[in-house]
């Protein structure tokens, strides 16, 4: 196999404009018959300021075209190596070499595999395999992203930005007839197709501050925003075994007993206010407190669709502090401790009754999943502390931490009454610790142009 990278790439500007362009492809034929990988990228980017360099607008774009050809896959199934090594090596491989042979009964060529040659009926000519059963994949996406920048004072500005990314996906496959049953399902060959259509979209607005007070000996940092996620899936696919024309793929030449259909389709979105702040004080002591509330759209029909989760933090330079106190040997010393709480929302359609499509039958049936509108954002609620030091003019280092974290409101499926018309029920229980200690200490020296580094880890 190979791989071939060629790019074009075309960068010019000024002190008020710069604009970057590129296209690129990379073409990597497998070391499988058949098999092989094409991208073409073609991006563009472009940055301005003007209004006396107070506002800086970013734009970029990337279209990237993706074909994929007969990717190998594992087991049996679509793998040819497994044939070729269970080959029996009393035989003729050569005779093989040939995998489809003619046949005057059917007026096709059909495939050539002897029993003899492997010791699975799931096993098919290696040839016959990266040929006659075309897999593809076709994809196209589409990225943009915009951000416009305003300093409305030298410690202060504020930022919009948005960011789109969409893809369309195409998967065939195309298998001849002779093709084994279990996959076919038809002496005349099958075909199926997959469209995934997925969209995503983040956006957010978020205005910083970052000043100095009391002669630089305090300085404050403060980020206050609001951020959009919106994420969506659509998926159609079909497939089945030929009704009538062998080798024929098409949708109309699909038997209707052995059609599968199926779609699907998701939409998630998390909308949030966030916000933080850093004050240092004499660049010896540091408190960092952080707060986000979300809303998603998976806690839908629940009375929790809210979540908040804040955190704070401090250090403390010692060494800073007590330097005329503290021995020459101790180069630096820092303790620090913080607090968190992390929160996610489970899995989305689980508040709210969802009838199931069921592709064999072609028919919505009842759920074996019983919904609960009770759920709760899974929660994580985490404190630290830790010790930072080195010695004889850092030429040691030693790091210690400890840690604690509690996770609450896991979402479990159990067994449910068969009176129920249910298999499980969702519940949420449990709390579950990790807690440790991390360890380092480490040596660093240099004698002339030597230089020699050890260190030793726990946890």
């Amino acid at each position: 196999g190979a791989t071939e990278i060629n790019a074009l790439t075309l960068t010019l500007g000024t002190d008020k404009n710069q604009t970057y362009a590129s296209a690129a492809v990379t073409n990597a034929p497998g070391i499988m018959p058949e098999s092989d990988y094409n991208r073409y990228n073609f991006s563009i980017r472009n940055t301005s300021k003007f209004y006396n360099d107070k506002l800086t607008l970013d734009l970029g774009a990337n279209y990237i075209i993706q074909n994929n050809k007969n990717f190998v896959g594992s087991g049996e199934y679509f793998n040819p190596l497994a044939s070729l090594y269970l080959f029996p090596r009393g035989e003729n491989f050569d005779d093989v070499r040939m995998f489809e042979r003619f046949d005057p009964s059917r007026n096709i060529m059909t495939q050539y595999w002897e029993q003899k040659y492997s010791t699975a009926f799931t096993m098919q000519n290696p040839y016959w395999t990266q040929k006659r059963m075309l897999r593809e994949a076709r994809k196209q996406r589409y990225m943009f992203n915009a951000s416009l920048k305003y300093d409305i004072l030298p410690w202060l500005y504020i930022m919009g930005r948005v960011r789109t990314d969409n893809a369309n996906t195409v998967y065939e496959e195309k298998y001849n007839a002779s093709t084994i049953m279990v996959l076919a399902g038809s002496d005349k060959g099958m075909y199926g197709k997959t469209r995934t259509m997925n969209r995503s979209t983040y956006a957010d607005v978020m205005a910083s501050m970052n000043k100095n007070f009391f002669d630089n000996r305090l300085n404050v940092n403060v980020q206050v925003g609001a951020s959009l996620n919106d994420m969506l899936e659509e998926s159609e696919h079909y497939e089945g075994g030929l009704a009538t024309i062998p080798n024929f793929f098409a949708y109309g030449n699909i038997s209707t007993t052995q059609m599968k259909r199926g779609e699907s389709e998701w939409h998630d979105q998390v909308q949030s206010v966030f916000g933080s702040a850093e004050i240092g004080w004499d660049s010896q002591y540091y408190l960092t407190v952080t707060g986000r509330n979300d809303w998603a759209s998976m806690l839908a029909f629940t009375d929790k669709m809210s979540y908040f989760y804040p955190s704070v933090g401090g250090s403390w330079l010692i060494s800073e502090t007590l330097r005329d106190i503290l021995p020459q040997a101790i180069s630096f010393l820092k303790v620090r401790g913080s607090w968190a709480e992390v929160a996610s929302s489970p899995s989305r359609y689980l508040t709210r009754m969802q009838y199931v499509y069921n592709d064999q039958t072609n028919q919505y049936e009842w759920p074996s999943k019983h919904y609960n509108p009770n759920l709760k954002p899974e929660n994580t609620k985490s404190y630290e502390i830790g010790l930072s030091a080195k010695f004889l003019n850092n030429t040691i280092g030693l790091e210690f931490t400890y840690y604690n974290a509690n996770t609450f409101n896991q979402t479990f499926e159990i067994p449910a009454s068969g009176s129920s018309g249910y298999k499980t029920n969702l519940i949420q229980t449990g709390n579950i610790r990790n807690r440790g200690i991390e360890a380092a200490l480490n040596y660093n020296n240099q004698w002339g142009d030597w230089r020699f580094t050890t260190g030793v880890t726990y946890s």
